[in-house]
Formats: C-alpha cells, sequence, structure tokens
C-alpha cells in the first residue's frame, strides 16, 4: 500500500507553480487571480455556478480588475484561455512538482511531404 504526504505535494505544487495565485499581463499591466487549481472549496464552488465567460472573468479578477482588463482590450474569452493553460501547466509536473514539458509524438514534429 502506498502512502503520500499530502502537505508535501500540495507545497511542491504551489512552489512548481508559483503559489495559489496566477500572476499574468495583458496590454503591459499586470493582473492576479486565484489559481483554479489552489483556490478554495468556496471560491470553487462560486466559480461552478457562473454561467457566462463574462461573469467568469469579473468573478476570477475581481470587478475592479475586470473593468482594467477591458479597458485594455481583454475578452472574458482571454480569461478562459489563461485558465486552461493554468491547468495545463499545473498537470505538467514531475513527481518532485517540478514544471515538465509536455512530449511531442514524433509524428506532429515529423516534417511532411510537399503535395504536388
Amino acid at each position: 500500500m502506498s502512502e503520500y504526504d499530502l502537505d508535501a505535494i500540495v507545497a511542491q505544487h504551489r512552489d512548481a507553480t508559483g503559489g495559489d495565485d496566477i500572476t499574468f499581463t495583458f496590454g503591459g499591466e499586470t493582473f492576479t487571480m486565484p489559481h483554479p487549481l489552489l483556490a478554495d472549496d468556496e471560491w470553487k464552488d462560486e466559480l461552478a455556478d457562473i454561467t457566462s465567460d463574462v461573469e467568469m472573468g469579473q468573478f476570477v479578477l475581481g470587478e475592479e480588475q475586470y473593468e482594467r482588463f477591458r479597458e485594455l482590450g481583454g475578452r472574458a474569452s482571454f480569461i478562459g484561455l489563461l485558465m486552461r493553460k493554468a491547468q495545463e501547466d499545473f498537470a505538467d509536473v514531475d513527481p518532485q512538482g517540478r514544471p515538465t514539458r509536455r512530449s511531442t509524438s514524433s509524428r506532429a514534429s515529423r516534417k511532411r511531404p510537399k503535395r504536388r
């Protein structure tokens, strides 16, 4: 039977991802939001009740940051892309909690022949 130290696992993931928050830049400005996989249960419950991209953007960034994000040309769908990327990056860690690169298929990286 395997035994895991969950405190250590969570700490490794926090270290690998930079903490409980995601910080990103857009339009030359910095924004912060909770990491969707490390956020507390109440936050996740509220997020689950959201029914549109716009509500989601307002919720995760907060009204003030979301307003500024929009002024800079941001769209709610961009936040969805960011959350997806953060979840992918979070999943791509080794057993020590260090980020890893996704393996690339040799088929995808193989040069395709020219069509005639």
